[in-house]
């Protein structure tokens, strides 16, 4: 047995714990300079977004004249009533509509990344709130969407897009000059992020006014998933719950 082999032991072991905190080291430097890059990024579409929203409100400002005129009529009947002129221009409002929402959503992926706001891809985030601030108050089932029986959105929208904005289309333009109150818009990222996170509240009262309702008992309610339905549990399913589903449910008691 060599008379050094405490020593290379020894030495072995601290090159083994160098090596473990240069990697980590490395590691944490790219954490933190993807960090700085999404930051960047961030700051980058935060301005290009800026420019959309003002190109949006003059184009809503625009469809609001038309529309009065145009908005519930077709082709033939516009030009039988000598509006030919403001029914073309109107049309070509949904197309510059679509047009804006399309550079919208190619800013979210600038460069080829995919940048985070928060916790949340900063592209889904934006086909969610990105469209129309009070979706949540407008559309309280918007959680549940893609699942069997969810009410659909209240505007005409694109069944090609899980989320179900406001569809870039005619009937679309003329439904969101129609409905003030929806207060269509291009936020920035942490707007959409604040618009997201008062929807979820939205939901989250609605929820439990709901459950409030409910007479006798406990019941628990939980949310599957960001986005999932809620899903609740009678009292005899609430006592066969483990410990550890309890303490990440919501329980509620129900009026008595």
């Amino acid at each position: 047995m060599p008379d050094d082999l405490g020593r290379r032991a020894v030495e072995a072991r601290r090159a083994a714990e160098y090596l473990h905190a240069e990697h980590q080291a490395f590691q944490d430097a790219r954490a933190d300079l993807r960090g700085r890059l999404d930051t960047a990024l961030l700051a980058g579409v935060d301005h290009g977004l800026r420019a959309l929203s003002s190109l949006l409100a003059e184009l809503l400002d625009e469809a609001r004249d038309l529309a009065p005129i145009v908005a519930d009529l077709d082709a033939d009947h516009a030009i039988d009533r000598g509006y030919g002129d403001q029914w073309r221009r109107f049309g070509r409002l949904a197309d510059r509509l679509g047009e804006i929402r399309e550079a919208q959503a190619r800013i979210m992926c600038a460069n080829g990344r995919r940048p985070m706001v928060g916790t949340l891809p900063a592209v889904a985030l934006m086909s969610i709130a990105g469209h129309v601030r009070r979706f949540g108050t407008l559309w309280p089932e918007w959680r549940a969407v893609g699942t069997d029986g969810a009410p659909p959105p209240p505007w005409p929208y694109d069944r090609l897009d899980d989320h179900l904005p406001p569809a870039a289309t005619r009937a679309g333009l003329a439904w969101l000059v129609a409905h003030p109150e929806a207060d269509p818009w291009i936020p920035t990222t942490e707007e959409a992020l604040d618009a997201f996170y008062a929807a979820q509240q939205v939901g989250a009262d609605r929820d439990a006014a709901s459950l409030a309702t409910t007479r006798g008992g406990v019941c628990v309610l939980l949310e599957v998933g960001a986005g999932g339905p809620p899903t609740r549990f009678e009292p005899k399913q609430v006592r066969r719950l483990s410990t550890a589903l309890l303490d990440a449910a919501t329980v509620v008691e129900g009026a008595r």
